[in-house]
Parts: C-alpha cells; structure tokens; sequence
C-alpha cells in the first residue's frame, strides 16, 4: 500500500520553486507513495508547469492587492481551508513543509544544492553545534 504524501509550498520565491518541484516530483515518480501537493503562485511565480500531473498539485493564486498580502502572510486563510480539505480527503500519512523534505525522506531525495544542504546541516547537526560554540565562548 502507498503512503500518502501532502506537500505544502507555500513559498513562491524563484530559488524555492525548483527546490519544491524536485522534491515533489522525485517523490511522485516513486512507486511507494501517493503524493499531493498544495501550491502557491504569485504571478511569474508559478509552480504550474513544473509540478508533475502525478504529484496531483492544487494551485492557489497569491494576492496581488497591498493590503490582501497583508492579511494573507498574517492570516493564510486560503491555504488553511483548502490544507484542511485536502486532510480530510485523503487522509494522508504525513503532512511536510517542502523545507523539510530532506529529514522525513533522506539523502536520496536531495536532488538540489537547497536539499542536499539542508540534509547534511541536519545529519551533523551543524546549527546545533554553531550554536553551541556561540553559548560556550560568547
């Protein structure tokens, strides 16, 4: 049986478009899982035609007036209402942030410099350890 995957991208900055798709499309060519993905566009900004008909993608539009983009990064209402939908559709397994991709489904699904970055920041735990020589020798 397939595990069921919903992604979100809700992030539409240039470098984060190719990020997310690698990471969703990797995962909708895999036979183990059933993915789904939420996306949001903005203008040239767009996941459209990027995401693969497998991952099942739902576009949503950013806000293009001053005071909706506003209300939109404070209060995302379109993405919680239709997030919520999806859930209750589909049921899936896991539900991930694309920046997280690379802790749920490892090194393999690091296709790009972004993941594999974040893969080997999470594997050494190098914020952590920043962090720590920051605490130690302030």
């Amino acid at each position: 049986m397939k595990k069921k995957i919903l992604f979100v991208a809700s992030e539409f900055a240039s470098g984060m478009i190719p990020f997310a798709a690698t990471a969703i499309n990797a995962l909708a060519k895999d036979d183990r899982f059933e993915v789904h993905c939420l996306c949001v566009n903005s203008g040239i900004y767009s996941y459209r035609n990027i995401i693969l008909q497998e991952a099942n993608p739902v576009f949503l539009e950013y806000p293009k007036s001053k005071m909706m983009k506003l209300f939109y990064k404070l209060w995302p209402l379109e993405i919680i209402k239709h997030l919520s939908q999806l859930e209750k559709v589909l049921n899936p397994d896991g539900s991930h942030e694309i920046k997280e991709i690379h802790k749920y489904f490892g090194k393999e699904y690091a296709g790009t410099i972004g993941e594999a970055y974040g893969y080997i920041v999470n594997k050494y735990k190098g914020v952590d350890r920043v962090l720590d020589i920051i605490k130690k020798s302030p």
